[in-house]
């Protein structure tokens, strides 16, 4: 006999629906593959992992998490100021601030 469906309370006690059923309706996450990494590399996040009680795996995560939520505090911030400015630069101002080392 094939039960029905019920996506609330999937995946408690007594629910209709089976692991891999429930697994197949989570929010779509995305695998990330990296090849070619210098061993050092490898053997530094192992290290790091094991440093912080966790797998390769979650420590890259924790890693790749921290820098778009840094980014995008940073971009957050460019985005304020910018909208407070009473003009932009001009390309030659800016060309400017790069031949000068200020960019």
């Amino acid at each position: 006999m094939t039960k029905a469906l019920n996506p609330v309370g999937a995946g408690w006690p007594g629910s209709d629906i089976s692991a891999s059923i429930v697994l197949a309706l989570e929010p779509y996450m995305a695998t990330l593959t990296i090849r070619n990494l210098p061993p050092e590399t490898v053997e530094t996040l192992k290290s790091l992992a094991r440093g912080n009680h966790h797998s390769m795996e979650q420590e890259v995560r924790d890693i790749l998490l921290g820098f778009v939520a840094e980014r995008r505090s940073v971009l957050d911030q460019i985005e304020k100021r910018w909208a407070g400015q009473t003009r932009r630069p001009t390309a030659k101002e800016i060309d400017g601030w790069i031949a000068g080392g200020r960019a």
